[in-house]
């Protein structure tokens, strides 16, 4: 008989499990002895990623041109998440630096009629 193993990062293990379970996509878990969905595996947070499951830390920041609030899958999200609005390209009127977490509107007296923009100038 073997001793229990305490569940890794990335990853967690509900009372009785036989394997670990890995944190999903959009998702992460930079802790061992992880026993929940719930408790331990975060949101990616505003302005990153987190593009795999099982991940211990973000992928890395959101794409100049796009905005990412939490849980973003991809640094460049290829359309605007109309259900919750949580990440996608940068909108008409607004610019996106890299890890914009919403987009910035254009200063006074300035517009644009183009999205993506990635500064204000």
């Amino acid at each position: 008989m073997t001793e229990p193993t305490i569940c890794p990062i990335g990853k967690y293990c509900v009372i009785g499990s036989e394997t670990p379970v890995q944190c999903p996509v959009g998702s992460y878990n930079p802790v061992t002895g992880g026993t929940s969905i719930a408790t331990h595996c975060l949101k990616c947070p505003a302005g990153r990623y987190c593009s795999d499951k099982g991940l211990n830390t973000p992928s890395g920041d959101c794409a100049a041109g796009y905005f990412c609030l939490e849980s973003a899958e991809t640094s460049r999200p290829a359309a605007l998440d109309l259900i919750s609005g949580r990440w996608g390209k940068c909108t008409i009127g607004h610019y996106c630096p890299s890890a914009t977490s919403y987009p910035y509107p254009c200063p006074a007296g300035t517009f644009s009629t183009k999205e993506q923009l990635t500064d204000a100038t």
